[in-house]
């Protein structure tokens, strides 16, 4: 196998193990949550259930992504993977004894549901920067085009594999097959060999478990914050985030509602979104080859928002056009950050600063799906669609304009990690003068405190 992969220049072993557990652990998720849905409203009639789980479940991965961020530069990432991988399999098995078993409780639906939230966040810490460990560095880029590929074909087949399963085995069929991926994922990843480790000279042991945790977490944050590239970079894809989120609700509103459109079209519109994300992810380093990447970021976000703007047109076929173009070109925009980012930043803070950064983010999406719940019956879904597209418009040329993101995108990949060079060894020099303070005024009260107890 691993002949075969270096005679192809398909990347490693231990790139493909990852993404195959992966693969097969997102169509049972897609089976589960689409079980879930359909066994509660036959249960309830209430679809309010539904959202309520999702929602606790999007607040406890936003809140503990951060927190838990730390533990990815501490301990090996295939562990922390490991772990998540655990805590999923055992809950997927009570949760399909208790769909077996006819045991009705919504309380413990959720809390079920929320243990796999909490794993994983476990499980996407590791994540955040184990690629990097199973891929040559030069072979980054092609590896997050291939994670691309992977998750825009698990998105496609998921939904039509969990109607599958759902229609011709039941609930308990749907709920035991998430069970099965996840035994499936936790033995791709105990296959993988490579030493994914933090960098072990990075990583400094300071006082007990929780406190060396919380300084870990304090300096992520640190980081985060006095970094220009990361504000201007979290600012500019919050919005961009804040823009995209309203599609959720937006485009199957204005499918069903105004445009009165059967559920197939819906179905189909995903479909052609999932192809968009493939081709793009296929054909990017082509493209790459040909136009600059502070200009193809532009470019893309761009054509996003057209794009977004033109699931409104009236005709029948237009809007499958502008879907794809939408999947097309917030692929390429996804992949040349999502390429970037890591590199840098050095390996003992990497998982924090992708944890926090994608949090920070991910506030966007609760945040734009409160405002569509809150104003959503006063406007019509088509105002939001041009809302979307218009503010993702209006937000692209700030990442040519802004000299700090225009750096980012044209630097060379190999130089990037001196771009924040800088700011890390003035917040390391920050930290010891800290620390020296701290020291010499505990030095100084040494005496005064000898003198009371005499």
């Amino acid at each position: 196998m691993v002949q075969f992969l270096n005679r192809h220049n398909l990347l490693t072993k231990d790139f493909w193990l990852f993404h195959f557990g992966q693969f097969v652990s997102l169509l049972g998720d897609s089976a589960s949550m689409l079980a879930l849905s359909w066994y509660l409203l036959d249960k309830t009639k209430d679809i309010s259930l539904v959202a309520n789980i999702v929602f606790i479940n999007t607040v406890l991965r936003l809140i503990l992504s951060p927190l838990l961020g730390p533990l990815g530069d501490r301990y090996s990432r295939k562990k922390l993977l490991l772990v998540g991988q655990s805590i999923s399999v055992f809950a997927s098995l009570i949760l399909f004894g208790v769909i077996y078993y006819e045991h009705f409780n919504v309380a413990l639906l959720t809390f079920l549901f929320a243990c796999q939230a909490v794993a994983k966040v476990i499980f996407s810490v590791g994540a955040a920067s184990i690629v990097i460990k199973l891929v040559p560095k030069n072979d980054f880029n092609k590896a997050i085009r291939y994670s691309m590929i992977s998750s825009g074909v698990s998105t496609m087949v998921g939904g039509a594999f969990a109607g599958l399963i759902i229609t011709f085995g039941g609930y308990k069929a749907a709920f035991f097959a998430d069970f099965l991926s996840f035994v499936w994922a936790i033995t791709m990843t105990s296959l993988i060999s490579s030493n994914t480790s933090p960098a072990i000279e990075q990583v400094m042991k300071r006082g007990g478990k929780l406190k060396t945790h919380l300084q870990d977490l304090k300096y992520g944050m640190q980081v985060v914050l006095k970094s220009k590239l990361l504000r201007y970079l979290i600012g500019t894809l919050f919005f961009v985030q804040l823009a995209f989120s309203p599609l959720v609700v937006a485009v199957p509103s204005y499918i069903k509602l105004v445009r009165q459109l059967p559920a197939w079209y819906l179905g189909s519109l995903e479909s052609i979104l999932s192809i968009g994300v493939i081709l793009a992810s296929l054909s990017l380093g082509f493209i790459q080859k040909k136009i600059k990447q502070e200009f193809l970021v532009v470019i893309a976000l761009t054509l996003m928002g057209l794009g977004i703007i033109g699931l409104t047109a009236p005709a029948f076929y237009l809007p499958f056009a502008a879907y794809f173009l939408v999947g097309v070109s917030r692929t390429i925009g996804g992949i040349l950050v999502d390429a970037r980012l890591p590199l840098a930043y050095p390996d003992h803070v990497r998982t924090r600063v992708m944890t926090i950064t994608v949090s920070l983010c991910g506030l966007a999406h609760p945040l734009g799906l409160f405002i569509v719940g809150l104003i959503g019956n006063k406007i019509s879904p088509e105002v939001f669609l041009w809302f979307s597209g218009v503010l993702v418009m209006i937000v692209a040329p700030v990442l040519y304009i802004s000299p700090v993101l225009r750096t980012f995108f044209k630097t060379p990949e190999n130089d990037l990690i001196n771009i924040t060079k800088l700011e890390l060894e003035l917040l390391d020099k920050e930290q010891t003068n800290e620390q020296y303070k701290k020291s010499e005024s505990t030095t100084n009260l040494q005496p005064l405190l000898s003198e009371g107890r005499e």
